[in-house]
């Protein structure tokens, strides 16, 4: 992928997840203060409740009221409104049908400094909110106010208006505000970190998997066009000779043919591994026993190892039952098999072990006496294209793609498999693959 494609796509998801984490903690904070401002009356908005329907409270204030008028005047408690921290305060007002208080001393002292409330007798039975300014200069007192009709009595009170200061509860809930907007705004840009790196984690698979993709495309078209180019220049001498027989040019045509095999087999590999990536490679898996499955593998490599003077042997354990797709799993027999045979020489030993592992898996070894691979190249063996030695590889004909499709197959079978060098001499490859339909071993 080019730089500047990589750039903007990372930029777009950067993008995205800081739009993402603003529309999220945005919620978050519009329905934080909304709860915290629906939930900080409640307590408040309970007691007026309570008080409304209190049918002590009419003649609680009505005595408050005769003594006023008999005793004089005496000195209500007073609210504190000019100071930052007020009390939790209550008043009542007693309204006449009018609209005038009567008992106007009382709410003047416990009012003091602030304008007279007004009478909506609109909103009875209602708790609303209501702000009365003060006297000595523009501030305002917050109120949760409920009116009520007491009935018929002998004072002429129409209505009892209960007021309670919530001034604190305001600045609690303003505070709270400005707090749940600072923390979120923090946690908003500690998020821009977190989306810069999040898009970094999500490019990374991305360029992985382009890299990979654009490796496999020069690779494969690197391999198609040998066998294509042998194929063409075979063709075009061909007509530089017009007059000479097929068996005069035969050795042209052997040539395309061999190519053309090449590429069928190279063409079907790639396929095979295409399939895989899609993950469209279909299992046909039956029950086979596993000593003479491997049995029929290793019988056409034993005239294979006769004729080449190699030792191969199958070293047996106990058979059992395995539920594989066997034209994959021979497929990946030979693979392993060839390899062996390709890098060792006269007299070398080939061993193929297959036994029952403690974890209930089939393990399979082919073991080879040849030389070892370079550590720096063990672990990239089963890499399509990988060629520990690109000469050597031409020699034999291989492509690169052979341990990649073996490797393929077994994870396909829920399997692995891997290569080690084994001492003093030699490579060791080998897979295990998880077992179903098991039965007893046979003896």
């Amino acid at each position: 992928m080019k730089s500047t494609a990589s750039k903007k796509q990372r930029l777009k998801f950067f993008l995205i997840n800081c739009t993402a984490f603003a529309i999220l903690f945005s919620l978050l904070s519009f329905i934080t203060i909304q709860v915290i401002q629906n939930s900080a009356y409640t307590e408040t908005d309970s007691t007026l409740e309570r008080m409304a329907s209190d049918p002590s409270l009419l003649d609680r204030e009505i005595r408050m009221l005769n003594k006023d008028e008999n005793d004089g005047h005496i000195g209500m408690p007073k609210f504190n409104f000019d100071g930052p921290n007020n009390q939790f305060n209550t008043v009542v007002v007693l309204w006449d049908k009018n609209g005038n208080i009567l008992n106007d001393s009382t709410v003047e002292d416990k009012l003091e400094n602030l304008e007279e409330p007004t009478l909506d007798k609109k909103n009875t039975d209602i708790i609303s909110t209501l702000s009365l300014k003060n006297k000595n200069n523009d501030s305002k007192f917050s109120f949760r106010s409920i009116t009520i009709s007491p009935g018929e009595n002998n004072l002429n009170i129409a209505y009892i208006q209960v007021l309670v200061n919530v001034n604190q509860i305001d600045e609690a809930v303003k505070q709270s505000r400005v707090i749940i907007l600072i923390c979120m705004f923090i946690f908003w840009l500690l998020s821009l970190a977190i989306s810069y790196g999040l898009s970094e984690l999500a490019m990374r698979p991305i360029l992985n998997s382009w890299k990979k993709q654009q490796e496999f495309v020069e690779n494969a078209s690197h391999e198609l066009r040998t066998p294509l180019t042998i194929i063409r220049l075979n063709l075009e001498k061909l007509f530089t000779h017009p007059n000479n027989t097929i068996i005069d040019e035969s050795e042209h045509i052997a040539q395309a043919l061999n190519e053309s095999q090449r590429l069928t087999k190279l063409t079907d590999d790639l396929l095979l591994l295409a399939k895989g990536d899609s993950n469209t490679l279909v299992l046909d898996k039956e029950t086979i026993d596993t000593n003479d499955f491997i049995h029929r593998v290793l019988d056409p490599f034993q005239l294979l190892a006769d004729e080449q003077e190699k030792n191969l042997s199958f070293k047996e354990h106990d058979s059992f039952e395995a539920y594989i797709d066997v034209a994959k799993l021979h497929q990946v027999l030979l693979i392993l098999l060839d390899n062996a045979f390709k890098y060792t020489k006269t007299g070398d030993e080939i061993t193929v072990i297959s036994s029952l592992t403690t974890k209930k898996q089939w393990e399979v070894s082919i073991k080879n006496t040849g030389p070892h691979i370079q550590d720096d190249k063990l672990n990239h063996i089963f890499t399509r294209f990988f060629r520990e030695d690109d000469s050597r590889n031409k020699e034999t004909g291989g492509n690169g793609l052979g341990l990649s499709i073996a490797k393929q197959i077994i994870e396909e079978h829920g399997g692995a498999i891997q290569a080690k060098n084994i001492s003093p001499v030699g490579v060791e490859f080998m897979f295990k693959l998880p077992l179903t339909n098991q039965k007893k071993p046979k003896h």
